[in-house]
């Protein structure tokens, strides 16, 4: 009996519109209301160390991307998951001479607030391997 029913149901052209229709509605519904939470997501990210190339050189190669662990609303994680509006990390170290490597806290640090509406969790390599030398004047 009930199976009789489902089945006069899909005979008509219409009733399977309307189901095909209600179907795609709730989907949309369930994305939108998923994509409304809070997620974290590991996204590779443009980065760009700034420096006076003219008194420093880099001693090593700077690696050009970043895989970032990042926490944002769903909208946000798939705008950046998508790379719509990826923003290009800069760095700007400190005190060339010295400096051999970035931590992942100092990553952190000197990036925070580049991402917009977005939180850094953490770096996939904690450390960041670079290395800066003097120029030598020519006289």
């Amino acid at each position: 009996m009930i199976k009789n029913k489902v089945f006069n149901f899909f005979k008509n052209k219409n009733d399977k519109r309307i189901f095909v229709l209600c179907f795609l509605a709730s989907i949309c519904f369930w994305i939108i209301n998923a994509l409304s939470k809070d997620y974290s997501a590991t996204i590779e990210f443009p980065l760009k160390f700034v420096f006076n190339e003219v008194k420093y050189k880099s001693t090593n190669e700077l690696p050009k991307k970043i895989d970032v662990n990042i926490s944002a609303h769903g909208w946000y994680i798939l705008q950046k998951s998508l790379g719509i509006g990826l923003d290009t990390l800069i760095l700007e170290p400190e005190n060339l001479s010295k400096l051999k490597y970035i931590s992942s806290r100092k990553f952190i640090e000197l990036t925070n607030g580049q991402i917009m509406h977005t939180r850094i969790n953490w770096i996939r390599n904690d450390t960041i391997f670079c290395g800066f030398s003097r120029n030598k004047s020519k006289s």
